[in-house]
C-alpha cells in the first residue's frame, strides 16, 4: 500500500486517483495518521435485464416482427387532417358549437329552464 500526504495529494490528485483504480490503495497521511484511504471502485454490474435469456416464445415473437409505418409519419398525417380518426369535418363541428350549449350542461336545472324561455 502506498502512503502519501495530503499535500502530495493535493499537488498531485489525478495521478493519485489513477493509481489508486489501477494498482492499489492509496493511504493519505495527515501529520503520521492515516485520515484517508483511496480505492478502486467494483466494476459495476451488468443490468439484469441485459444479461438474462429471453424466453423462447418471446423469441419467436420478436424474431416474426417487421418494421411497420412510422410514428412520425402517422402523426404527421393526423395533424395535416389526413388519415386522422378527427377528421377536419369532426374538427370544425366540435368547435362551432355555442357557447350557451357548452355552458348550459354547467347550470342548475331551475337556472337552465329559465335562460330557455
Amino acid at each position: 500500500m502506498i502512503a502519501i500526504s495530503i499535500l502530495e495529494l493535493h499537488e498531485h490528485t489525478d495521478l493519485w486517483v489513477r493509481k489508486a483504480t489501477e494498482q492499489e490503495p492509496i493511504v493519505v497521511m495527515d501529520q503520521g495518521e492515516v485520515v484517508a484511504k483511496i480505492v478502486a471502485m467494483p466494476a459495476k454490474p451488468l443490468s439484469p435485464t441485459l444479461t438474462r435469456k429471453m424466453l423462447p416464445g418471446f423469441a419467436e415473437l420478436q424474431a416474426g416482427l417487421r418494421g411497420g409505418t412510422d410514428s412520425t409519419e402517422i402523426i404527421s398525417e393526423m395533424r395535416d387532417g389526413q388519415g386522422s380518426i378527427l377528421t377536419p369535418a369532426i374538427l370544425r363541428r366540435s368547435t362551432s358549437q355555442s357557447r350557451t350549449a357548452r355552458t348550459s350542461s354547467l347550470l342548475p336545472k331551475a337556472a337552465s329552464a329559465s335562460a330557455a324561455s
